[in-house]
């Protein structure tokens, strides 16, 4: 388990406002770290590396879904939903 913080910055213009707990595995060599309330995770060598992808992962979903959030099927509208709880602007 992966406790990231309050308040940690995501891109220039996002920030998560509430703890984003994720789960971490090794396979072969590569962490993934796994957000399940999404069903977003990031890969990487390192830990350092794997949280990267998996924030940069959020932003880009997130985005997505903000950009098409007339056309959402109900697990998407849900997912915006928590995103928007999740993550603010700065």
């Amino acid at each position: 388990m992966l406790v990231i913080g309050k308040g940690r910055n995501l891109s220039n213009k996002l920030q998560l406002q509430a703890e984003l707990i994720a789960d971490v595995k090794l396979e072969d060599n590569n962490y993934i770290v796994v957000d399940y309330r999404t069903d977003e995770y990031g890969i990487g060598e390192t830990l350092e590396l794997a949280l990267q992808d998996l924030l940069e992962s959020l932003v880009g979903y997130y985005l997505s879904l903000k950009k098409r959030k007339s056309h959402l099927a109900e697990h998407e509208k849900n997912n915006l939903i928590l995103l928007n709880e999740l993550l603010n602007s700065k």
